[in-house]
């Protein structure tokens, strides 16, 4: 797991608290890397900042 996803998977975690996986497909799918807009300035901040970890 990308260290910047890590602080928020207990958030994310409890709203799917007693879903099953074929109910949380739908939901989930919001997240779906290929949906994601790519911010190439905060893209390569990131990157950079990962990379020095």
């Amino acid at each position: 797991m990308p260290l910047s996803a890590g602080p928020l998977v207990a958030d994310f975690g409890r709203c799917f608290e007693g879903v099953s996986p074929q109910e949380a497909e739908r939901p989930a799918s919001c997240f779906a890397f290929i949906d994601c807009e790519n911010r190439g300035p905060l893209t390569g901040t990131l990157r950079s900042h990962l990379a020095g970890a």
